[in-house]
């Protein structure tokens, strides 16, 4: 379970990932495709200012625990900040 997040930023986005450098990478690409979210709009204005967002792991979990934690985290953080959410 892993986090983006950025210091200039109060926005953050909590989601699962067997592969984070994979899914790091598809994060800075997602906002080009036709569908675009609050997530993919997020990036997007990162990447306009030349910022990247952060990503950070919270927990590392089986794939059976991760809908559990991934859920937990972002009630978690929905209580101290805001969480952009796709």
């Amino acid at each position: 379970i892993y986090y983006l997040w950025h210091e200039s930023s109060e926005s953050y986005y909590v989601g699962q990932a067997f592969d984070l450098k994979t899914r790091y990478r598809n994060h800075l690409k997602s906002h080009k495709y036709e569908k675009k979210n609050k997530k993919d709009n997020w990036v997007k204005s990162l990447l306009n200012e030349g910022l990247k967002p952060n990503m950070s792991v919270l927990i590392t979990c089986s794939s059976f625990q991760a809908d559990f934690f991934e859920i937990m985290y972002i009630d978690l953080f929905n209580q101290i900040v805001i969480v952009v959410t796709a």
